[in-house]
């Protein structure tokens, strides 16, 4: 599923088509704004031609991914209910002080990252550098205590010579023990400007960071370094940086080569209590579940969870995990399509994914993308129980809470093939 938002479209209708078949999805006729939600299989791509001899004018257009199971669903909006379930996001978590990085050339544009430390603690993130180490050959921002200087923010160039300090807050500008989101832009005239959000400043909008002095810090200016191969956070135990962005892209921490530490990792996903959180997706569609389907979702659990803790549910329909480390699914809430044993591993991220025909006869489980149990199992005819609202990580009576957490729940009213399967794996691990 795809989001698309055209906020300025001037004229000129324009025609969607999948260029494999030239099938003309949608015409949006006429001018001004457009927002619209539409599906595109595996390995096709749209074209945007103008219908007609009139010229295509548009200002600003968005095109978003979005997960099958939502659509243009928020689970946390207006439009579902999030009990308890806490959002997670791509991230390294330090439990020993270490260095991890990530390749990266961007020398100028915009970098936005959370960062969280510990009482005590002194983090670098170097986010221009030559060298795969913090603090060296690079700009780097650091951020806790250096010396009497507590809780501040520091800014500086390093070479080989050794640090240029560049710009430093006042003593207590940030507090310990508190999520802060970062962001650095750098023009191409070598201007540097740093933002906060988060603690005492708030999430709603951005404050510019001032310099001991007083002053912002509009003089810094530097062309020292004008490359970068890589982005490298140099943090202590129990540090933690996050969602990061380099000119609006969202980067996987979660993939960086951890050179020393006791890293953990996090992902983009919704963390379950095993007791009683749960989302509540509501009564539409794809609540329903019936004809052929498709379901995958990532899942990192810690235990079983409650009796069989639940991934998706909707009263007649479920998959969920057992004791026995299996994934299951069921079509009529009784007869059951188990994956093979000990093939789900507790405090590991694993793709699980389910095809099931519409009789329900042919059912297959896959476990990162490899057929796990007997083939072509039946898991129920798709009706026979009583419709709920869809629940990701429960159900409708709140006993069966998934212990863990899961992200990136998909549905598909079609079977996958092997091939699309393997290649959804491998392209979101």
């Amino acid at each position: 599923y795809y989001k698309l938002v055209i906020s300025d479209h001037v004229s000129g209708a324009i025609v969607f088509e999948e260029v494999n078949d030239y099938h003309v999805l949608e015409t949006i006729s006429g001018n001004g704004t457009y927002t619209g939600t539409f599906t595109a299989l595996l390995g096709t791509y749209l074209k945007f031609k103008r219908a007609g001899s009139c010229d295509m004018v548009i200002n600003n257009l968005i095109i978003k991914e979005l997960d099958a199971i939502t659509k243009d669903r928020t689970p946390y909006g207006n439009d579902g209910t999030v009990e308890g379930a806490s959002l997670e996001y791509d991230g390294l978590i330090n439990g020993g002080a270490g260095i991890a990085y990530i390749p990266s050339d961007t020398a100028y544009g915009t970098w936005e990252f959370d960062i969280y430390y510990n009482l005590g603690n002194y983090e670098y993130v170097s986010f221009i550098n030559d060298l795969s180490s913090a603090k060296n050959n690079g700009y780097t921002f650091l951020y806790g205590e250096s010396g009497s200087v507590d809780h501040a923010l520091f800014f500086r160039r390093y070479t080989a010579g050794g640090a240029g300090e560049l710009f430093t807050t006042a003593d207590d500008y940030t507090q310990e023990d508190t999520w802060y989101r970062i962001k650095i832009i750098r023009s191409l005239d070598h201007h540097f400007t740093i933002y906060i959000k988060g603690g005492s400043f708030g999430w709603d909008d951005w404050t510019e960071v001032v310099e001991a002095s007083g002053n912002n810090p509009t003089t810094i200016n530097d062309d020292q370094w004008t490359s970068s191969n890589y982005f490298v956070a140099e943090i202590d135990s129990g540090d933690k940086i996050r969602n990061l962005k380099i000119d609006g892209k969202s980067i996987k921490l979660s993939g960086a080569t951890q050179s020393s530490g006791a890293w953990t990792t996090t992902a983009p996903s919704y963390d379950f209590d095993g007791v009683d959180d749960y989302i509540d997706l509501g009564g539409e569609k794809p609540s329903d579940l019936t004809g052929d389907i498709t379901i995958s979702a990532w899942i990192n659990p810690v235990t079983v969870g409650e009796t069989a803790g639940r991934i998706i549910d909707n009263g007649k329909f479920l998959v969920a995990i057992n004791s026995s480390q299996r994934a299951i699914l069921s079509s009529d809430n009784s007869t059951l399509v188990y994956s093979a044993t000990d093939d789900i591993q507790y405090n590991t991220w694993q793709h699980v994914l389910f095809t099931r025909n519409a009789a329900g006869d042919e059912t297959n489980c896959y476990i990162d993308g490899v057929l796990s149990g007997t083939a072509n199992q039946d898991s129920g005819t798709p009706s026979g129980a009583s419709l709920t609202n869809t629940f990701i990580g429960n159900r409708e009576a709140n006993d069966r809470t998934f212990n863990g957490q899961i992200s990136g729940v998909k549905v598909w009213s079609r079977i996958l093939s092997v091939d699309e399967i393997n290649s959804l794996y491998n392209r979101e691990r």
